[in-house]
C-alpha cells in the first residue's frame, strides 16, 4: 500500500482536502512549531487573539488530565505541537442544558436577588440557601473565568489564570486556568465565607435512579474518575486565586454535580416539541492536596529533552477479593498517534518536533 505524501500519509484516501472531513486542531500538511513550548520565555495570562495568540504555556484541567493519562502524549503536545485526539461531534443537548443552568444562576448573580433555591434544580438540595459567587473587586470575573463569553471563552478565562512558578524556576512556567461551570458561596455560623465548586452534567437514560446511585461508585464500570479530578483541579485553582486576590474566602471541601436527565421521564411530548428534564444533586468529597505536586511533575516532563516512554496503566484491584490485579498492565489508547510519531521520526528525523 502506498504511504502517500510525506506528512500526510494518513490522508491518502480522503476526498478533497483533509479539512473537509477532519478538524485537525493544527496546521494542515505539516508540523509547524507555532505553539511549541519555549522554556526560555515566561508564561503570561494576558488576553490572546485565538487565531494568532501564543497559548503554548497554557495549562488547563484538560492538559492536567492528559498528563495523568500519558506523560508521553503530554510531552508531545507541548514539544510538537501535537494533538492527542481530534475533535468529534458534541452532545449538543449537553452543552445547551448546561448553558441554560448557567444562565439561570447568572441572572440571580447579576440581579443580586438572593439564593439559588428559587431554581428547581437547586430546590431541596444542601445548596439551596447559597448565593452565586461574586468577586468583590473584579466585576467581570465570573463572566470570563467561568467561560461565559460566546467568543473564544478560553482566551478570556486564561486572563484569570495562575502564573505558576516553582521556587527553582526563574519565572512562571505555566499559566494555569480553568472554566468551572459555576461557583456558589455561603457564610458559616462563625462568619467564614466559603466558595463551592459546581459542575453541571447532562445525560439521557431510562435508568436514571441507578445511574445516580452509582455515579461515583468505584465498582461500576462507568465510574466517573475524570469528574473527580475536574472538581479537585478547580478547587485547587480557586484556592490559588483566593490567595492571589486577597479574598476572605476558603474553598469548601465538597464539590457538587447537578445532573440532568433529558427526555426519559415517560412524559416526553414530541408533538409539542418538548423534552422534559429530571435533575439530581450529587456531592463528592474533595482532596486537592495532590494537584500541585502533580503539576510540578508535569513541568519536569515538559522541560525534559527526551520523549517519555509509553507508560503502562495499573489495573484496578480484583473486585471480589480487593487484591491487586495480576493482569498485565495496559497502555492508554494513544497507540495510533504514537505509531505516527515514531514513523515521522524514523522517516523524517528532526521534523517533529
Amino acid at each position: 500500500m502506498p504511504i502517500g505524501d510525506p506528512g500526510n500519509e494518513s490522508y491518502q484516501f480522503v476526498p478533497n482536502a483533509p479539512w473537509s472531513r477532519i478538524q485537525l486542531e493544527k496546521p494542515i500538511g505539516g508540523y509547524i512549531r507555532t505553539y511549541a513550548y519555549d522554556s526560555s520565555v515566561a508564561a503570561t495570562n494576558t488576553y490572546q487573539i485565538p487565531n494568532n495568540g501564543n497559548f503554548s504555556m497554557d495549562f488547563s484541567q484538560g492538559k492536567f488530565q492528559l498528563f495523568l493519562q500519558s506523560p508521553r502524549q503530554f510531552w508531545m503536545h507541548y514539544n510538537g505541537p501535537f494533538e492527542a485526539s481530534h475533535n468529534s461531534p458534541q452532545f449538543t443537548v449537553n452543552s445547551r442544558v448546561g448553558t441554560l443552568a448557567e444562565s439561570s444562576t447568572d441572572n440571580i448573580r447579576s440581579s443580586g436577588s438572593g439564593s439559588v433555591g428559587s431554581l428547581p434544580f437547586y430546590a431541596g438540595t444542601p445548596l439551596a440557601s447559597m448565593r452565586p459567587f461574586v468577586h468583590p473587586t473584579v466585576p467581570d470575573f465570573n463572566q470570563e473565568f467561568c467561560g461565559r463569553n460566546s467568543w473564544a471563552p478560553w482566551s478570556w478565562a486564561r486572563k484569570h489564570g495562575i502564573l505558576y512558578q516553582r521556587s527553582s524556576d526563574p519565572f512562571a512556567r505555566f499559566n494555569i486556568y480553568g472554566m468551572p461551570d459555576d461557583l456558589l458561596e455561603f457564610e458559616d455560623e462563625k462568619g467564614q465565607k466559603w466558595i463551592v465548586v459546581v459542575d453541571y452534567k447532562t445525560t439521557s437514560t431510562s435508568n436514571w435512579t441507578t445511574k445516580i446511585q452509582e455515579w461515583f461508585d468505584p465498582r461500576n464500570e462507568k465510574y466517573h474518575r475524570g469528574y473527580i479530578v475536574q472538581l479537585e483541579f478547580y478547587a485547587w485553582l480557586m484556592e490559588q486565586i483566593i490567595q492571589r486576590d486577597g479574598l476572605p474566602h476558603r474553598v469548601w471541601p465538597v464539590g457538587h454535580h447537578i445532573a440532568f436527565n433529558v427526555g426519559h421521564d415517560g412524559q416526553t411530548d414530541l408533538g409539542s416539541l418538548q423534552l422534559n428534564l429530571e435533575s439530581a444533586h450529587i456531592p463528592i468529597d474533595l482532596d486537592w492536596s495532590w494537584i500541585q505536586p502533580t503539576i510540578d511533575l508535569a513541568i519536569e516532563c515538559v522541560l525534559s529533552p527526551d520523549l517519555p516512554p509509553k507508560q503502562g496503566l495499573p489495573n484496578p484491584p480484583n473486585r471480589s477479593t480487593g487484591h491487586p490485579s495480576s493482569a498485565l498492565p495496559k497502555h492508554h489508547d494513544f497507540e495510533v498517534s504514537d505509531d505516527r510519531y515514531d514513523w515521522m521520526m524514523s522517516n523524517h528525523p528532526g521534523s517533529w518536533p
